[in-house]
């Protein structure tokens, strides 16, 4: 064997010493890291953040703020069933009509809020997607919101299903939406809905039919008033609403 031969088979032992040293001291940390995060894991007392929602908003992402672990939490929306339509009720009006009227909680001020900007970004880029807007210089989330605005109907609650948490999950949902106050007569409120070419949401059967034969710009939705049911509610309207996303 010559000197070279000699000195290529050392190095390749010296090589290989050094490969088996790094991948040990490799694998010991990688152990260690493993074993510190899952003692911060088991130390860790969760305080969780919601991050976001997932596109058809049947998932809510949260992560703590403390060790940033994330998990999940699924909603459902689900048609509500209606055992006795308001216009079968004795003594029928928003407050009568609920089965116990110390719970009627129709604000007597009106009440107007904007929809949330991010879900009106993807409700954007939704209608951009399939070609209801054409517009594609627009950047701002404020500038996004106005054209919106042309496109996308505001919904206008009754008095009779109005509650503020309602208001808050359509506004959240990304839709602009105005509760007129407490009070008013049905022509009033048939007067408003015209007016703004919005979308009328009521329980009242009478007022529904009515509001659909005059064949105004939108057909009205019909939902039940009840508090235990404000998810499904919300899903009734948002499955109604996301027809303004879609050619016609």
């Amino acid at each position: 064997m010559t000197n070279r031969e000699k000195r290529e088979r050392a190095k390749e032992r010296l090589r290989k010493r050094v490969e088996a040293a790094t991948e040990f001291t490799s694998k010991k940390t990688k152990n260690e890291s493993i074993d510190d995060e899952n003692d911060n894991k088991k130390e860790c007392v969760h305080v969780w953040i919601k991050q976001y929602e997932t596109k058809d908003h049947t998932e809510i992402i949260y992560s703590c703020e403390n060790c940033f672990d994330r998990k999940t939490e699924k909603q459902t929306f689900e048609d509500f069933k209606f055992t006795l339509l308001p216009h079968e009720l004795k003594n029928h009006g928003p407050a009568e009509h609920h089965k116990d009227t110390r719970k009627y909680t129709a604000s007597i001020e009106q009440i107007e809020l904007k929809g949330n900007l991010i879900l009106r970004n993807k409700i954007f880029n939704n209608c951009f997607k399939n070609r209801v807007i054409t517009n594609v210089n627009v950047t701002g989330l404020e500038e996004k919101s106005e054209i919106l605005d042309t496109i996308i109907p505001k919904i206008i609650v009754d008095e009779c299903v109005m509650s503020l948490k309602l208001l808050e999950k359509i506004q959240e949902i990304g839709y602009n939406v105005e509760y007129l106050g407490r009070g008013l007569l049905d022509e009033e409120i048939f007067k408003k809905v015209e007016e703004q070419k919005a979308i009328l949401v009521t329980e009242d059967k009478e007022f529904h039919d009515k509001v659909l034969n005059d064949k105004l710009t939108h057909d009205p939705i019909f939902i039940a008033r009840d508090t235990d049911k404000v998810l499904e509610n919300v899903g009734v309207i948002q499955r109604y609403m996301k027809r303004f996303e879609a050619k016609r």
